[in-house]
């Protein structure tokens, strides 16, 4: 099963889950946002216009919410996070944004409503018995379901900083040393979640694009990104200190101060089947 859940107990999972909470601001400057290019395959996909009611599960600070509104889309967003609920609004007040505190699992939704269902870089945090179930409720007949996620597109071997990077985990944080073999996880992300949608037998065929660019981080940048990650956010605050220390020590002393990391941008597709048990 894709996800955290099953990696960690049920209480490191939790605060795993709410650790974006502390700082939107922080996550909303530090994390990567979306192509553009992205936006225009789902808007086409899944055959969308200007009014048409789209439900968001794990808003975050609006990184996917603010250019799916801004296109038109009447958008409910659900988040977990007050803090983060709370900057969505604000940022969204101009748009129409609806930003429901709860978790997806518990939230109240309307069934057979939207159009669209969509995640950016939270399905994984959703319990896997509530994730397809819930989704599918949730659409109109032949409604689309959009999952969405970014990633370093660098590996192992053709990665001098990636390498050297191993190094200080090795050093600083050894149990997270080697978790981002980009190209490795790809095709495992790829796999499990392609899987996933099919067997639920409550979607159609899935179609998958990926958006690739270069992103340029200075020292600090990508000390900020590191930051957010779940699992370096919940490390004690002297380690992850020291961790991030280390990490802007490399980048200043072996790389100029500055990296070009390659992203990827994966995107998984698919359409509510009207009655799953024909597939008409």
């Amino acid at each position: 099963m894709s996800g955290p859940i099953g990696e960690c107990s049920e209480d490191l999972f939790a605060r795993r889950r709410l650790s974006f909470d502390a700082d939107p601001d922080l996550y909303a400057r530090a994390r990567p946002g979306y192509p553009e290019a992205m936006f225009d395959a789902i808007w086409e996909f899944a055959d969308l216009h200007a009014g048409d009611p789209a439900l968001e599960i794990g808003c975050g600070p609006g990184q996917a919410t603010l250019p799916m509104a801004g296109r038109g889309l009447r958008v409910t967003a659900i988040e977990i996070g007050s803090n983060m609920a709370d900057y969505v609004r604000r940022a969204a007040a101009h748009l129409d944004v609806e930003v429901h505190c709860a978790s997806f699992e518990d939230c109240l939704l309307p069934a057979g409503r939207f159009a669209l269902v969509y995640a950016g870089s939270s399905f994984h945090w959703v319990r896997p018995e509530a994730r397809y179930v819930r989704s599918a409720a949730a659409l109109r007949d032949g409604g689309a379901l959009a999952l969405f996620w970014n990633r370093q597109a660098q590996s192992e071997g053709d990665d001098p900083f990636f390498d050297e990077l191993q190094q200080v985990y090795a050093r600083e944080a050894l149990g997270l040393a080697g978790r981002y073999d980009a190209i490795s996880r790809a095709e495992q992300m790829r796999a499990e979640y392609v899987a996933e949608i099919e067997q639920s037998g409550l979607f159609g065929p899935v179609t998958v694009q990926e958006f690739q660019r270069s992103i340029s981080f200075t020292a600090e940048t990508y000390a900020a990104l590191l930051s957010t990650y779940s699992d370096h956010a919940t490390l004690d605050p002297a380690h992850l200190r020291r961790l991030l220390h280390a990490v802007r020590e490399l980048i200043n002393g072996s790389f100029g101060g500055h990296i070009a990391r390659e992203w990827a941008t994966m995107l998984f597709m698919a359409r509510k089947i009207s009655d799953p048990t024909t597939g008409s």
